[in-house]
């Protein structure tokens, strides 16, 4: 009991900033910050990382957590989605190379395979949420739009030191792909976004609302490999499992 007390505690210590330092920046610093995180992502051509997300709605009684590592291929063959995948956590590996999409169910031992998915069969994607994918797309628009309010704080996630950037959007979310998604209630959503700052990578994003404050998604990237080897060609073909996994072939 001990330790589930100690952990909300820490938690809701890190969603209110508590642990953050210094005195508070401008809108226009954390515009600017938010831009070096934009062109950092927008420069990368692949990118592998330990991806782990925890979405705790206290208000409800819900706790969900996933993990697992995360290929993107921006430079994969052009596509409706703009980039291909891997995507693999102890129950499932999920790949997409521009073209053909399938998924493995590592328990159940059967594969789903869809040939011609459109942008819309990935938007539930949750390896996608509040992750350096959907900031790739999101960071455009909520830095052109002046009545977002931005601040910026120094801070620590461990032992890295990091910029933190908080913003609200009013009725909004940052959707799985980028877009932002228009709630149907009216309320804040706050995103506080950790920010390395020897690299300007993303590290942390934790999202919270002003009517349930103690609901939190929190997301967290590590292990970052920028353009270096990407997965062997043939891990990315579905036909190389078909003797171990049984397969639903859509076409």
């Amino acid at each position: 009991m001990k330790k589930i007390i100690s952990f909300c505690l820490i938690s809701l210590l890190t969603i209110s900033g508590h642990f953050a330092y210094g005195q508070a920046g401008t809108s226009q610093k954390a515009t600017d910050v938010l831009r070096l995180v934009l062109t950092r992502l927008q420069a990368i051509r692949h990118v592998s990382y330990t991806y782990y997300r925890d979405v705790n709605y206290v208000s409800e009684s819900y706790r969900n957590e996933l993990s697992g590592t995360t290929f993107i291929d921006f430079q994969a063959p052009k596509n409706e989605l703009g980039f291909g995948f891997q995507l693999d956590s102890d129950t499932y590996k999920q790949v997409y190379d521009g073209a053909v999409y399938f998924m493995l169910n590592k328990k159940e031992k059967t594969m789903d395979v869809q040939k011609q998915p459109k942008r819309n069969d990935f938007a539930s994607f949750s390896f996608f949420v509040n992750s350096p994918v959907s900031l790739r797309t999101a960071l455009a628009a909520i830095i052109a739009d002046e009545t977002v309010a931005k601040t910026l704080r120094d801070t620590l996630v461990g032992s890295d030191p990091c910029q933190l950037v908080r913003f609200t959007l009013p009725s909004k979310t940052i959707g799985n792909l980028g877009s932002l998604t228009s709630l149907t209630t009216q309320r804040s959503i706050i995103y506080s976004l950790y920010i390395r700052t020897k690299d300007h990578l993303p590290v942390q994003v934790i999202q919270t609302n002003n009517i349930t404050p103690t609901d939190y998604v929190l997301t967290r990237f590590s292990n970052y490999i920028i353009d270096g080897v990407r997965p062997e060609a043939n891990t990315w073909h579905y036909f190389m499992h078909v003797n171990e996994y049984r397969a639903t072939i859509h076409n």
